[in-house]
């Protein structure tokens, strides 16, 4: 279907904002939410004048409508296959809920062409792909092969992300440090919401050393 699951949705938008791409191709856009907070959050001053520039690929036109064509500064129509390896570099490549759409042979060759195009790769699949067809009479959307860690390995440097609904990846030259900080991240923000009293006497601490 044009869309996928909701939970992983913070941490795409995190991982965007440490990487702060200034090139965004997105494949598989669906309803183009990735597009839209990726315009949000990298480039929230669009309206006066876009810096960051934000492609994406769908392969059913019928799911493009006015919402996409204004997120997305182009957007390629047809089969991601022929498509990338027409196009030219990107500082980042998002396949969130793609890869699931190809078989094995045909997935690795584009996870290929998208690690020769891009400095990092964001890759996220359902750990549970289930059984789907053609939905919308869209041949695009029946999946074909279940993804695990072990067919990613090859395209290291990769990190894994914690997910009980989906397998989430990245790769690029600093996806270790990354993965780092977003993990400090989420425990300082834990810590921060579970105990209120201790982090405020750190915090306090921390500026008077400062």
């Amino acid at each position: 279907m044009p869309t996928g699951h909701f939970d992983h949705i913070n941490l795409v938008v995190e991982i965007l904002m440490k990487i702060q791409p200034k090139s965004v191709l997105d494949i598989g856009i669906g309803y183009g939410k990735y597009g839209m907070l990726a315009r949000e959050y990298l480039d929230y001053a669009h309206f006066k004048k876009r810096e960051v520039i934000i492609d994406g690929i769908e392969g059913f036109g019928e799911y493009i409508q006015a919402g996409q064509r204004f997120y997305y500064d182009h957007i390629f129509v047809g089969d991601a296959r022929t498509i990338l390896p027409t196009l030219s570099q990107y500082d980042m490549i998002l396949l969130l809920d793609t890869v699931e759409h190809f078989n094995l042979e045909d997935g690795l060759q584009i996870l290929r062409n998208c690690q020769s195009l891009a400095k990092y790769v964001l890759i996220a699949t359902p750990l549970d792909i289930g059984i789907q067809g053609a939905v919308y009479g869209n041949e695009f959307e029946r999946h074909w092969f279940q993804w695990k860690k072990k067919d990613l390995f090859p395209f290291a440097p990769i990190v894994f992300f914690n997910n009980a609904e989906t397998l989430i990846a990245l790769t690029g030259s600093r996806c270790v440090e990354i993965k780092k900080e977003i993990a400090f991240l989420h425990f300082k923000n834990f810590f921060k919401s579970n105990f209120t009293q201790a982090y405020s006497w750190l915090k306090n601490i921390k500026n008077g050393l400062a």
